[in-house]
C-alpha cells in the first residue's frame, strides 16, 4: 500500500494515509509533537482506519501497539543521542 503525506503542520504534526481505491479501506496515521513546559517534547502517534470495508478488514489487522512502541523507543533513542 502506497502512503502519502496528506496533512502537515510543521513542526507540530503530519498525517500519512494509504488504502484501497474508492476509500473502501483507508488508514490515517498521525504523528504529533507537543512541547512541554520543562523543555521536553511529547511524541504521540495515532492510527485510524475507515471506509466501507473497515468493519471486515479492521478485524483482520494485527495489534499494532508493539510496533508503535518499538518505533517510539527508537525515535527517543535517536533524538537523545
Amino acid at each position: 500500500m502506497a502512503l502519502t503525506v496528506n496533512g502537515l503542520v510543521p513542526p507540530k504534526t503530519f498525517t500519512m494515509s494509504g488504502g484501497l481505491p474508492l476509500n473502501l479501506f483507508r488508514g490515517d496515521r498521525t504523528f504529533t509533537l507537543t512541547p512541554q513546559p520543562d523543555g521536553t517534547t511529547e511524541f504521540s502517534m495515532c492510527e485510524v482506519f475507515s471506509g466501507l470495508l473497515e468493519p471486515l478488514l479492521g478485524r483482520m489487522l494485527p495489534d499494532l501497539t508493539p510496533s508503535f512502541e518499538k518505533f517510539a523507543v527508537g525515535l527517543k533513542q535517536t533524538c537523545e543521542s
